[in-house]
């Protein structure tokens, strides 16, 4: 008889072979239900990202974007501490392409987000014991609301998730190198460093994450005999990481020498200031949000939201999470390496963190803010996901103490699990609502809808934007002329004087020019005051005047002339023509308008002795919609 698996030489066996593991996956019904975990991942923060829009930085992004091209100054530019030539690239492309749309953003944030789920699915299979425990981490991972802000602000999410999928993707090289000691998983990792520090300096953590990742997982004995067995057995993996950090770190620190100061801050001012933080950090951002919270949450004009718990939710979330580390080292004493795991990795984070941002006007809210926790959701999400699963390959248990097999403890865990599914849903949300209130969406769609009925020939002051849309204190960078030159659309004619001047308000509509500031008192005369034969006339305000900005005058000219207008150590020259008018023109030189000239009364002159002048109206403040 003829055997006809003979007649199949070895690479086929190996094709049919494939083939046969590829149906055997798709009829795993754990592998099929991580699938469609990620799916409803990808979707639930599509829905509570899609009703957003740009915020902050994302503005500031744009503006320099438009400013620059794709040179190596921009690409390497240092801003806010922070290194980011990848991000810098994307947003270069898509302001070119798109302008001030979000949709492209979000969507590609999404992917790098799918991209991440479905690589830190294969690590769990590679890390953690076979079972349904598997989707616990997953979901984790997918649902909690500490990543919300990651795939919703652009200027969060461009750098972080990159760096979430580049953690868990050196992560599952690093295993692979445990298992095989093939070099190429060595490539492997360190390109996975490359791709994280190419959007975010901070990825350097990386290779000391991998190198505790290792000892607490894959290295027996004490700590250090753990710590010393890693680094002498993975030596080429530390050596390849470790030479790549330090050259991106020489990098980093000439191109933030480049750039002039950054926004570091002189450290905490107290250990009251620590404390509180570490209190927001932990208690009241991180636990909570791995377990589904905050459930609450506080915006601040368009950007996203900080963490808002309930004191009782906090603490309740707390008290959880330390039941479910007793638990589960009871269960399994290598649970402990886990939970240390995930510790090494987050109190370090937290210090270098407190080191950098508290010290400011807004280290208040330092704790609050999820986007610090990102990273260390990932890494908590695979701790806790071995100590509840176990590890592959070191699955050993022992028998668990009568109290964590009964039933009450069995019931109370479902409960947690169902409560932590509500938090996860009711945050996600509330989350959904507070940042669909976007006031920057509003204003560019009012603004360029009234641009576009506007007739030709109409011109423009150059204003700020409002401090809710875009958060900076540099008026260079809340003008309006650099925000909506990023917009696709009708584009305002901008002027720095003129009779008829129109402005877009606060709200994004426009209106006809106005001055909000002191104001002449009535003059001696019935017109008001006059002014002849070349005389200056000095004019009181009726309140100080502490910068000069705009300026609208009233007047009754007999003549075309020139007129002279000076307040404190600012003048300003404007024409004058024969009849009743009004004139508006700005102060100051450059772009920036203020010249910090200050006064109680303003003094106007003629240059033409012959002419006669008066005016009724003189205002001095800034430029704003007429009322």
């Amino acid at each position: 008889m003829v055997d006809t698996r003979a007649s199949v030489d070895r690479p086929g066996r190996a094709m049919l072979q494939a083939v046969r593991d590829r149906l055997a996956l798709r009829r795993d019904p754990v592998l099929v239900a991580a699938a469609l975990l990620i799916v409803a991942g990808i979707a639930w923060r599509a829905y509570i990202a899609a009703g957003g829009y740009l915020a902050h930085d994302d503005y500031r992004s744009a503006q320099w974007a438009l400013e620059s091209g794709l040179t190596p100054g921009y690409v390497f530019k240092v801003w806010n501490d922070h290194l980011t030539p990848a991000a810098q690239v994307i947003y270069w492309a898509l302001t070119k392409l798109t302008g001030l749309a979000y949709w492209p953003y979000l969507v590609l944030l999404l992917l790098v987000q799918a991209a991440g789920a479905v690589v830190f699915l294969r690590l769990l299979r590679q890390v953690l014991a076979p079972g349904w425990a598997l989707l616990i981490p997953l979901a984790m991972f997918q649902f909690t609301p500490i990543t919300f802000e990651s795939t919703s602000h652009i200027s969060t999410g461009i750098r972080l998730v990159p760096m979430q999928l580049a953690m868990v993707w050196a992560l599952s090289a690093q295993v692979s190198y445990i298992r095989t000691r093939e070099r190429r998983h060595v490539v492997s990792g360190a390109l996975a460093l490359l791709f994280g520090l190419l959007f975010m300096e901070t990825s350097v953590l990386i290779a000391p994450l991998l190198v505790v990742f290792t000892a607490c997982l894959y290295a027996s004995g004490p700590p250090l005999r753990r710590l010393w067995e890693a680094l002498r057995r993975y030596w080429p993996m530390w050596v390849t990481l470790a030479a790549l950090s330090a050259f991106w770190l020489a990098v980093y620190l000439v191109r933030a020498r480049a750039n002039g100061p950054t926004i570091g801050t002189p450290g905490p001012r107290s250990a009251g200031e620590v404390i509180t933080f570490l209190h927001q950090y932990f208690e009241l951002m991180l636990v909570p949000g791995l377990l589904g919270g905050p459930v609450s949450w506080a915006f601040f004009g368009d950007g996203p939201g900080a963490v808002n718990p309930a004191p009782a939710l906090a603490l309740v979330s707390l008290v959880v999470m330390l039941a479910l580390a007793v638990l589960t080292v009871a269960r399994r004493p290598r649970a402990a390496w886990a939970w240390g795991m995930v510790a090494v990795y987050a109190v370090p984070e937290a210090a270098l963190l407190a080191a950098k941002r508290l010290g400011s006007g807004l280290s208040a809210l330092t704790g609050l803010a999820p986007r610090y926790g990102a990273d260390v959701a990932v890494v908590a999400a695979l701790g806790i996901g071995v100590a509840i699963a176990g590890q592959r390959g070191m699955n050993q248990t022992r028998p668990s103490p009568a109290w964590a097999r009964s039933r009450p403890v069995l019931v109370l865990g479902a409960v947690t699990l169902a409560a932590a599914a509500v938090a996860s849903l009711v945050s996600g949300l509330r989350y959904a609502e507070g940042w669909s209130h976007k006031f920057g969406r509003d204003y560019l769609h009012n603004a360029q809808a009234d641009l576009a009925a506007m007739p030709p020939g109409t011109v423009f002051f150059d204003r700020l934007v409002p401090i809710d849309m875009v958060f900076t204190f540099d008026a260079k960078e809340r003008r309006q002329s650099s925000i909506l030159a990023a917009a696709k659309g009708p584009q305002p004619a901008f002027v720095t004087e003129g009779e008829s001047v129109f402005v877009i308000a606060d709200d994004g509509h426009v209106r006809p020019a106005w001055v909000a500031g002191p104001a002449a008192v009535p003059g001696p005369s019935e017109c008001g005051w006059p002014i002849s034969g070349g005389v200056p006339v000095t004019i009181p305000l009726d309140g100080p005047a502490t910068y000069s900005w705009a300026v609208r005058i009233v007047y009754e000219s007999s003549a075309d002339t020139t007129a002279t207008w000076r307040l404190g150590g600012a003048s300003q020259d404007f024409p004058v023509r024969r009849g009743q008018h009004q004139y508006f023109f700005l102060t100051g030189t450059g772009w920036n308008p203020y010249s910090w000239a200050s006064g109680d009364s303003v003094e106007l002159s003629l240059r033409d002795p012959a002419a006669s002048f008066c005016t009724s109206e003189v205002a001095v403040g800034e430029p704003t919609g007429a009322p």
